[in-house]
Order: structure tokens, then C-alpha cells, then sequence
């Protein structure tokens, strides 16, 4: 029995976790085949998972998965290299749309389990998607750093970091960087919004702050916000952009490898009684399976 392992998303310290004890708990009689697409030939490749097929990151050993493309042009030929397999099961991790459309494509062909897998947290039905403790403790260490330089080094301005974590729109893991770094979240440039993170910046100034964060995602223009603040003046405003690639985390977090471990035994026995198509929500420390729709 051949199971296809697809990753659609990014290659975290959660994925890798997941992975990695996939390939070390699976059933003899299941062989785990990493589906990607190589651009130098424009051809789908196979490539069996196994605990000894590991790229090195330090002393750690983890199977390798490139995300995949398949939309597009992509599309007929993903669908008939993935029939021609045969098969018996699809694994999909990443964000649930893109599983929910791997689905459609592959209609008839082939089961799909949806193993959600984000650093945003962007599944409601789901407490937590793999990866993102992970990218929340990555941000979190890189902003602390931060915060130690800024508390050793004392300047007559008040100093403005204005911190821009992945994203386009606001969503848990902004709310909760902010929450952890007891910095001021920037929804948007609208003049409300920055009227409050004016008086907000006044009263941390007045309680003997010397510094102060904030957070916002990508899509916000820091040059409005630092035009918003020229009444606070002498400032030393400084804008630093967090990539999405500095969340990946070298190892997953605590919480990522028992989300990563609880997916795993699901997974396991998902394929072992052959069931049918679904996707695994993590919600009250359970995993819960449900329909792909």
C-alpha cells in the first residue's frame, strides 16, 4: 500500500516534527511517498519517506518535503501523474483551502487527509495548526532580542520599533506576539487606529517607558504611522521587517512535536482502516476528524 505525502505549504519546525515520526511509526505495510514537482525536468517526482531518508540541521535529522506546485497549467498534468500511481491514500499538509482544492482535482482518483499546517493559526474550527507555536516562539525570541539592546541602551528620544510580522491581515498570531512582548498592535492606518496608538505611545512615555513596539502585519505602511507621531517628537523611530522565512524555527517548539505526535497516531490509523477523506482539527488538547468539504 503506497500512501502520497504532498506539503503545501511551508517547511516549519512543525512539519519536519510531523514528518519524522510519520516515517518512524508507520506501519511495514505502508511505504510513505513524498510527491513534489522538478522544475529542471517539469515532471512530478516520487521519492520514498523514511527514516533514513533525512536532510541533517544539526543533530537533528528530519525528512525533506518541498512545497508543491499544481495549479495552473499544473493542473492535468498533477492529476494524471497522481492516478498513475494509484495511490490508496493522499496526505496533504498545509492550509486547508489548498487541501479542500487538491480534493477537487483528484475527484475519483484518490483519498485525501487534510493535516492543517500554517504559522498563522487561520483555521477556526481548530485551536491551534501545526507550525504555529513555532513561528510564535521564533517572532517572539527575535522581538526580546530586541527588547535586551533597547533596555541597556537609554537615549533622550523615545524609541519606536515598529515591528512588521508576516501577514496580510490581522489574525492570532499578530494579537499574540503583541500580547507577548507587551507591545501596541497597529490594525490598520486608519486615523482611529492611529489616534489610539498615538495616546497609547503618550501613556507608556508617562509611566517612564523608554521604548516601545509595535506590531503590525505587512499590508500596514510604516511611513503613516511615523507621520502620525511627528507631535511626539525627538523620536528615534526604527521599522523592522520580520519574513515569514525567520519563522520556520531551526527545531519545533514543545507544543509543535505533541501537535506533531498526536497528528501522527491519527494519521496512522486513518490509513490503516482506509477511510475516507477527511481533515484532523486540533481542538480541547484532541485531535478531531471531519469531512473535507
Amino acid at each position: 500500500m503506497e500512501v502520497g505525502v504532498i506539503n503545501v505549504g511551508s517547511y516549519h519546525g512543525g512539519l519536519k516534527q510531523f514528518l519524522k515520526s510519520l516515517t518512524e511509526n508507520i506501519s511495514s505495510e505502508a511505504s510513505l511517498i513524498g510527491i513534489e514537482f522538478d522544475f529542471d525536468t517539469s515532471q512530478y517526482v516520487f521519492k520514498p519517506l523514511s527514516s533514513e531518508t533525512t536532510s541533517y540541521s544539526s543533530k537533528q535529522t528530519f525528512p525533506e518535503l518541498k512545497s508543491i506546485h499544481y495549479k495552473g497549467d499544473l493542473a492535468n498534468l498533477f492529476i494524471h501523474a497522481i492516478a498513475k500511481m494509484a495511490f490508496s491514500h493522499i496526505i496533504v499538509v498545509g492550509p486547508v483551502e489548498e487541501a479542500r482544492y487538491i480534493q477537487k482535482l483528484l475527484h475519483g482518483v484518490t483519498k485525501i487527509l487534510s493535516i492543517p499546517s500554517s504559522i498563522y493559526n487561520d483555521v477556526p474550527e481548530s485551536d491551534s495548526t501545526l507550525g504555529y507555536d513555532t513561528a510564535l516562539n521564533s517572532i517572539v525570541k527575535s522581538i526580546l532580542q530586541i527588547k535586551d539592546t533597547a533596555s541597556s541602551l537609554v537615549l533622550k528620544e523615545t524609541r519606536v520599533f515598529c515591528i512588521q510580522i508576516p501577514g496580510s491581515t490581522p489574525g492570532p498570531l499578530l494579537h499574540e506576539v503583541t500580547i507577548a512582548v507587551d507591545g501596541i498592535q497597529v490594525i490598520d492606518t486608519s486615523s482611529v487606529e492611529l489616534t489610539d496608538v498615538h495616546n497609547q505611545i503618550i501613556k507608556r512615555v508617562e509611566r517612564g517607558d523608554t521604548y516601545v513596539f509595535l506590531l503590525m502585519h505587512h499590508e500596514v505602511d510604516p511611513t503613516h504611522i511615523r507621520e502620525n507621531l511627528s507631535a511626539l517628537e525627538p523620536l528615534d523611530f526604527k521599522v523592522i521587517k520580520i519574513d515569514e522565512a525567520q519563522c520556520m524555527g531551526p527545531y519545533p517548539s514543545a507544543l509543535d512535536r505533541v501537535l506533531a505526535q498526536k497528528f501522527v497516531i491519527e494519521t496512522i490509523d486513518w490509513v490503516k482502516e482506509k477511510k475516507e477523506s477527511g481533515i484532523f482539527l486540533y481542538r480541547n488538547n484532541r485531535v478531531l476528524a471531519k469531512q473535507l468539504i
